[in-house]
């Protein structure tokens, strides 16, 4: 399993086939399989697309976001599977 830093200014991370793909400026830069993907830290201006974020929550693969300077924003982790219509009170 891999723990991927991405650390590229203006650097764009979406999904396809069962790739993560890597891109800036429309040049893919990497692609890594997604089932090899431990955790994932962006560092700076680095985008990523819903649908890989949403590959990431049902992966359980935690999502983390630092600054440029360092400083820590947050991360996105999921619980695992929640039976939403418990939760749910109309």
């Amino acid at each position: 399993m891999t723990s991927l830093y991405v650390t590229e200014a203006g650097a764009y991370l979406r999904k396809r086939e069962g790739q993560m793909i890597i891109e800036k400026d429309d040049a893919v830069l990497h692609e890594i399989p997604l089932e090899t993907v431990e955790d994932v830290t962006l560092m700076g201006s680095v985008n990523i697309s819903s649908p890989l974020m949403v590959e990431f929550l049902q992966r359980q693969v935690p999502l983390s976001w630092i600054s440029s300077q360092g400083k820590f924003h947050g991360s996105l982790i999921s619980k695992g599977s929640l039976d939403v219509l418990k939760r749910w009170k109309p």
